[in-house]
């Protein structure tokens, strides 16, 4: 959990870095995030298996120790996220409203629905937003990967 935690924060760090935040590669950041907890979810159940469990491990054990790591990873990631996007990235908001008001101007959007719009991207790329968001995604993706990765790794004795 803590390494997937760590890849995905230099993974976010590297595409901020590198100024590629609004390229495909920066769009797509958070389902990189996911597919990371996606690897390391099964990982940590096979190495749990292999090197604490004597090649053994039931259902319950590998759902925990799956569903563990996806949780440490999120925990990391989702701090991360809110230091990101209130000290790190905080002219992403600025930059999203001035894009969404180019937007409604273009498709001639009356001043009530511009209003609307804008208030949703500030709330919506707030720090608390963000963080919760990436928080309660990753904990139900590793939800869903412990499961199918529980099922498909146990092996009792």
């Amino acid at each position: 959990g803590l390494i997937a935690g760590i890849i995905s924060v230099a993974y976010k760090l590297i595409i901020y870095f590198t100024h590629l935040e609004f390229s495909f590669v920066g769009k797509y950041a958070n389902v990189s995030e996911l597919i990371i907890i996606a690897i390391f979810v099964p990982l940590s159940i096979c190495l749990t298996r292999k090197n604490e469990l004597g090649g053994f491990i039931k259902f319950e054990e590998a759902f925990k120790t799956g569903l563990k790591t996806a949780a440490i990873a999120a925990i990391i990631l989702s701090g991360f996220i809110f230091i990101y996007y209130k000290y790190i990235d905080h002219k992403i908001v600025e930059t999203m409203m001035e894009e969404t008001l180019k937007f409604t101007k273009e498709n001639n959007k009356n001043p009530e629905d511009t209003t609307k719009a804008l208030e949703a991207v500030r709330m919506y790329f707030s720090p608390f937003v963000q963080c919760t968001s990436v928080l309660f995604g990753n904990i139900l993706v590793g939800a869903f990967v412990s499961v199918v990765g529980a099922y498909a790794l146990k092996k009792e004795e």
